[in-house]
């Protein structure tokens, strides 16, 4: 006689689906089948997609994974908020330090800018009164050069310059001014003649004689010689004074004689000569210390004051 044997049901295995239950392990016999003794069958399992209890709590899993979502999304977003801030908070207080140095930098460059312009200023005001007073001391430096020519002039107007009269180791220059005044048929005494010497010469180069610069008693004098040489040269137009007429041997050297004039008047006595034969002037001539020139003959005397005044001839 065989007996049936009932075996204990399994206990339930758990699932990864907290909400899904599982079915139990005892094979229920169909009706239309034979028992089968000592046979234990493995339980179907559920199938998810068809099981009525699964698809009644989908809805329930859907939220806690948006749940999760939204809170990992609310925990990223505050770590990410909270490092850009600590970004930020680096960022923005090295852009303090910087601001604060760029600041420094300013004031001190302000503070700087505002004393050069201060400077600036007082420099400008300084060179503007430098410049009224350049202008006020060029005007005086002006004023008491032609005073200092007029004083050099005036003390040079007893005297004579000769140019031409031949050099000699031992020579008397009174004597030969004596003779120069024969010459030109002037009557010329020793005491009438103050002194007699030979200046220096301007340009060492120069192989001329050096100028004999004859200090006379009175103006009467010097202007009776000086008439007396230009009468003299104006008669003998081919033979004009040399040095054969002043007792010197050798081939004859013109001689010159002419007002002593002071530096300032000799530039621009020799300016003026130039000027004057360039652009067509016919007379050019010193009268008392002052240089004098004419163009044509008829026209009025242009006196030449200064050096300026030669070019504007």
């Amino acid at each position: 006689m065989m007996h049936r044997v009932q075996r204990t049901p399994p206990k339930e295995k758990k699932t990864n689906l907290s909400h899904v239950q599982s079915e139990p392990d005892i094979l229920h016999s169909s009706p239309n089948q034979p028992e089968i003794a000592n046979v234990c069958v493995r339980p179907k399992r559920p199938r998810l997609n068809s099981s009525p209890e699964l698809d009644h709590h989908q809805p329930e899993s859907t939220e806690l994974v948006n749940t999760i979502r939204q809170e990992i999304r609310a925990i990223i977003s505050a770590e990410i908020s909270t490092t850009i801030k600590q970004c930020i908070a680096v960022e923005f207080n090295e852009m303090k330090d910087l601001f604060r140095e760029l600041k420094e930098s300013v004031k001190f460059m302000s503070d700087d800018y505002d004393r050069i312009k201060s400077e600036l200023k007082i420099c400008s005001e300084n060179s503007k009164s430098l410049s009224k007073e350049n202008v006020a001391l060029k005007q005086l430096v002006s004023d008491l050069s032609v005073r200092v020519n007029l004083i050099e002039q005036y003390s040079r107007q007893q005297n004579i310059e000769i140019n031409g009269v031949p050099e000699n180791k031992v020579e008397n220059l009174v004597k030969t001014v004596v003779q120069l005044g024969n010459a030109v048929a002037t009557s010329i005494r020793e005491e009438d003649i103050f002194s007699a010497v030979r200046v220096r010469k301007f340009d060492p180069e120069n192989r001329n004689p050096r100028a004999v610069i004859v200090k006379l008693r009175t103006t009467q004098t010097r202007d009776v010689i000086l008439t007396s040489v230009m009468k003299f040269n104006k008669a003998h137009p081919t033979g004009k004074l040399n040095s054969q007429h002043l007792g010197y041997g050798g081939p004859p050297k013109p001689i010159y004689v002419s007002e002593h004039l002071s530096p300032v008047n000799k530039q621009i006595y020799a300016a003026t000569r130039k000027a004057a034969t360039e652009k067509g002037y016919k007379y050019v001539w010193v009268r008392d210390g002052k240089v004098l020139t004419r163009k044509a003959d008829g026209e009025q005397a242009k006196h030449i004051r200064s050096l300026d005044a030669v070019a504007l001839l």
